[in-house]
């Protein structure tokens, strides 16, 4: 959540992503040593969120979280 909040903004999320990984800073998330594809809680928890930020009407912290870069 640290790092969703230092983007602040789903349309800037690419860009902080490349910059992080230009920097060779650490990003969350990425290279679990249990979870080799995906965490199994994550889908139940996507749905969540995205269900809380429609009830709230800001979904933007859940489209920062989900964003990938190609």
């Amino acid at each position: 959540m640290l790092m969703v909040e230092k983007i602040k903004d789903p349309a800037k999320a690419d860009a902080w992503i490349r910059k992080a990984l230009t920097d060779k800073a650490r990003i969350m998330g990425f290279g679990h040593r249990v979870y080799r594809v995906e965490d199994p809680r994550a889908k139940h928890l996507k749905r969540l969120a995205l269900e809380l930020g429609q009830q709230v009407g800001d979904t933007s912290k859940v489209q920062i979280s989900t964003r990938s870069c190609a």
